[in-house]
Order: structure tokens, then C-alpha cells, then sequence
């Protein structure tokens, strides 16, 4: 009986970690979509510096999202198996987590025309670097779908290695831009980019979590 109570305490827990870490990675999928389409309207010249500035706030504070809501738990869960993050998935959402803040007070600055010539080209050298570096974080989609869903494992896989490129080409335009090989350009490019890729990270780490919650819900019922 006492057992049985413990797992009953115990057994709202998933359903509210898997609710924090679906609308952060949300709300991360919904912030990169609009810093996409900022840096878009930046690439027509739509007020160039202010779009471009909002783009790179917004992907920045996507990427933080995703960091932040992928460290709502010390543990993750693969088909009911609890066990400790790994140190590179531990080192992934500190990176994302620094790279985004930073990113996103590089926009701010931007914002507010503080060397606003070369800020893009550097935040975009950030941003990029930091979705190339925390790509463990996508182990995790890998991970839920691996057992349960093989179709949804192969197309979260594609969906990591598009990111993966798209996230190479953002590093590559960043370097080109602060070589000073139009710049405006090249930057609202690559946010375009860093846009798309914390969209669909944003979007695949959704898509897990609920399967994770549905997952552990399951096992719960199971053991009590």
C-alpha cells in the first residue's frame, strides 16, 4: 500500500515536466519562425537594421528556449529507462543556453545602434556556432523515436541533418560577413537560416516531448 501511494505522488511528475519542456520547445519553434521572416523582411529592406536586430533577438531567445526547457529535468526517459544525461548532452543545453542569451543581447545592442555594422556578423557567427556545437540535443528526438516510431526516428534524423548543414552555412556567412563581404546581406541570410533550424528544432524536440509524456504516462499506469 505504501508503494503503491508513492508511485500514485509520483506519477503527476511526467506529465508536468513533459508540459514545461513542450511549450518551451514551442514557444522556441514559434520565436525562430518569426526570426526568419524578420530577417527576411531585413533582406527586401524593410527598415533593414530594426528587422534585422528583432531577427537576431528572436533567434537568440529560441535557442535559449530550447536549452532551457531541455534542462527542466536532471534525467530523461528512452522507452521507459531512466537514466543520467550524458556530459555532452549536459555541455549541448549550456552551450545553447549561452549562445542564445548572447546572441540575443547582441541583437539588443544592435537595437539600440551600439556598432551595429559589425554586431550581426558576429551574432550570426555565434548563433551558428552554438546550433552546430549543442546539435546532442537532437539525440533526444532520436532517442524517443528510436523504439516506438521508426518512421518519425527517420524524419526527426533528416530533419537534424538539414539543420546540421543549414547551421554550417549560418557559420560560414558569418565569417564571410565580418570579412566585410556584404555584410547586410549575408547576415540576414544566415538568420533566415538560423531562423528555419531553431524552428525545426523547436519543432522535433516538441513532437519527443509529447511522446516522452505519453510514454512515461503508459509505464506509469502500468506499474501502479
Amino acid at each position: 500500500m505504501v508503494e503503491r501511494a508513492y508511485r500514485e505522488e509520483e506519477a503527476p511528475e511526467p506529465r508536468r515536466v513533459g508540459q514545461v519542456a513542450r511549450g518551451g520547445s514551442a514557444a522556441a519553434a514559434l520565436l525562430g519562425g518569426a526570426g526568419a521572416i524578420l530577417a527576411l523582411l531585413a533582406l527586401v529592406s524593410v527598415a533593414p537594421q530594426t528587422m534585422l536586430s528583432l531577427a537576431i533577438m528572436a533567434a537568440g531567445l529560441s535557442v535559449l528556449m530550447i536549452g532551457t526547457s531541455q534542462a527542466t529535468k536532471s534525467v530523461y526517459t528512452v522507452e521507459g529507462e531512466r537514466m543520467p544525461l550524458a556530459v555532452p548532452m549536459m555541455s549541448s543545453i549550456s552551450m545553447a543556453v549561452m549562445g542564445g542569451f548572447g546572441t540575443f543581447l547582441l541583437g539588443l545592442l544592435t537595437l539600440i545602434n551600439v556598432a551595429s555594422a559589425v554586431l550581426p556578423a558576429v551574432a550570426l557567427l555565434v548563433i551558428g556556432s552554438t546550433l552546430l556545437l549543442s546539435s546532442n540535443i537532437g539525440m533526444r528526438v532520436r532517442n524517443v523515436f528510436s523504439r516506438s516510431d521508426r518512421r518519425m526516428a527517420r524524419i526527426s534524423q533528416a530533419a537534424l541533418v538539414l539543420s546540421g548543414l543549414i547551421a554550417l552555412g549560418a557559420t560560414t556567412l558569418g565569417v564571410l560577413a565580418l570579412a566585410n563581404l556584404a555584410p547586410g546581406m549575408l547576415t540576414s541570410i544566415g538568420f533566415i537560416g538560423a531562423g528555419v533550424v531553431a524552428f525545426i528544432m523547436g519543432g522535433t524536440l516538441g513532437l519527443a516531448g509529447r511522446r516522452w509524456m505519453t510514454t512515461e504516462e503508459h509505464r506509469t499506469r502500468e506499474v501502479a
